[in-house]
């Protein structure tokens, strides 16, 4: 109410005013953004993903019920590592290796990836507050804010490490959203929840099964369109191939494919995992080579 009275007496300013070019010109546009603000408040439900929760009383929308179970999945999870295979591009060249990798949740990461003699070839170190790189081979040393980094230096996709760790941890990247909903995917063997951003548009869209209670892949988008998509694939897929032509190698338990608009960029095939174990926070400091030596 209060909206439509503070339109209707703009609109009396603006025609009683002088009805010069420029008053009209200046009202106009007034209008307009007091029209887009208006039309922002109606019929749309905005609430980042933290505070979803609707005022006592108000049911939860299915869509709201999917993104909470998902929220939740393996909320209990605070530390893990794992051992496996990484498949990556870097600079037009795949590499294959053995890794192994631990974390602390939300922010604590550290991924060896191995050489053919089983020694680093590479780290990637997340303590919280810098993200670390380090080129074994090549001595390179590269560090950030851990402020919605990511990958770019090492995979050239902006893939964000906060993705990484919650995929390991046997999670569903979810980011920060005004608006979601839920559609049939048009390939007809399931569903899409798409959460847009103000002003932004899409941001991502998570897609799940017939039964709406497995997420099989998310998409990452930013103004110009796809970023990144992750592919999950489970044990389920052992000497099977997955609907999209994706067979799991023989002894290992997960997978996660990593794809942006030229293809796969990381792949991490997960041969054992272990959860809420101790982890040393020490193994969350890497020095550049100098330091090292």
């Amino acid at each position: 109410m209060g909206n439509a009275k503070l339109f209707y007496n703009m609109l009396k300013f603006i025609y009683h005013k002088s009805l010069d070019l420029f008053t009209i010109h200046v009202g106009m546009v007034i209008l307009m953004i007091i029209a887009i603000f208006i039309s922002s408040g109606c019929g749309l439900r905005y609430g980042k993903k933290d505070t979803t929760k609707p005022a006592i009383g108000v049911p939860l929308s299915e869509v709201d019920k999917l993104l909470a179970q998902i929220e939740q999945k393996n909320a209990e999870v605070t530390t893990f590592k794992g051992v496996g295979r990484i498949k990556f591009r870097r600079q037009g060249k795949l590499h294959i290796s053995r890794g192994l990798w631990a974390g602390i949740k939300p922010d604590k990461f550290r991924m060896e990836i191995l050489n053919p003699a089983r020694q680093p070839a590479a780290s990637i170190v997340s303590d919280g507050k810098w993200l670390y790189l380090l080129s074994y081979s090549s001595g390179q040393f590269h560090k950030e804010s851990t402020d919605n980094a990511d990958l770019s230096k090492f995979i050239s996709t902006p893939v964000r490490i906060s993705d990484i760790i919650t995929l390991l941890s046997d999670g569903i990247p979810l980011h920060s959203y005004h608006e979601a909903f839920l559609k049939p995917d048009s390939s007809g063997t399931g569903y899409i929840i798409v959460l847009k951003k103000r002003w932004r548009g899409v941001i991502e869209k998570i897609y799940l099964d017939e039964k709406k209670t497995d997420v099989r892949q998310v998409e990452i988008y930013n103004l110009n369109g796809l970023v990144y998509r992750v592919s999950l694939y489970r044990n389920r897929h052992k000497n099977k191939q997955s609907a999209d032509g994706f067979r799991l190698p023989p002894g290992y338990d997960k997978a996660i494919v990593i794809t942006n608009r030229d293809g796969p960029v990381l792949q991490i095939d997960v041969d054992k995992y272990w959860v809420n174990i101790p982890v040393s926070t020490a193994i969350f400091v890497l020095n550049p080579p100098s330091a090292e030596d």
